[in-house]
């Protein structure tokens, strides 16, 4: 570049160079936790609840492989009713119910410490969730085969107090264990991690009572 000064003179400038180089991106490597916490963020009901469905239809079916269908096939509606249960019952309310206990323990009762998971197992197991998961469970099942509420509820009364002795064998560590080291978003995540060796023992259970009605029927 030229510049005219004083007395005719000429001033050359000399433009500075600039090294074009192209623009480098870094390529991000796909994670499917990454991934998945961020559909946790965005719609957590959603997502737990289509995690619920696929862990308890994968239950039912590690279940039917321990105690087959005497078929000898795989009962996918068996599977398919699991899995609704899973993801339009167990996942919304659980997600109620873990942000509530938070609310309760953490918040209004002020507890920390080792104070805060056992507070939580208590009220967990031992007030309203347990039982009332347990009922619903063994009521919307045979419902959703087409059984009247007599027989749904008949269900229920025989298979309940059972049903809860096997949770309060396994439950209440689980959850203390939950309650103190996972956080709240992810806590549903770890009971249906749980819930997959339950989810088999509750259908197995299950299956397991439906023979032996059939075969005293016959």
């Amino acid at each position: 570049m030229a510049l005219q000064a004083g007395g005719g003179r000429m001033l050359f400038l000399r433009a500075p160079r600039c090294s074009l180089q192209p623009l480098r991106t870094q390529s991000r490597k796909f994670s499917p936790l990454s991934w998945y916490n961020t559909q946790l963020a965005r719609a957590p009901v959603i997502t737990k609840s289509i995690t619920s469905g696929v862990l308890w239809g994968l239950g039912d079916i590690i279940a039917q492989f321990i105690v087959p269908e005497d078929s000898g096939k795989l009962n996918w509606k068996r599977v398919a009713r699991a899995s609704i249960f899973g993801s339009l019952l167990l996942a919304p309310l659980a997600h109620l119910h873990f942000n509530f206990l938070d609310w309760l323990v953490v918040k209004r009762l002020a507890l920390t410490g080792n104070a805060m998971p056992f507070a939580k197992m208590f009220v967990d197991q031992f007030t309203y969730w347990a039982i009332s998961i347990n009922t619903l469970y063994l009521f919307s099942l045979p419902k959703l085969e087409g059984k009247t509420n007599e027989e749904a509820w008949g269900n229920v009364e025989e298979r309940i107090w059972p049903i809860m002795k096997a949770t309060w064998t396994i439950w209440p560590l689980a959850q203390i264990i939950n309650f103190k080291l996972i956080p709240v978003a992810h806590q549903l995540n770890f009971v249906l991690i749980v819930s997959l060796g339950w989810a088999c023992y509750v259908s197995w259970a299950g299956g397991k009572l439906e023979k032996q009605k059939a075969s005293e029927k016959c």
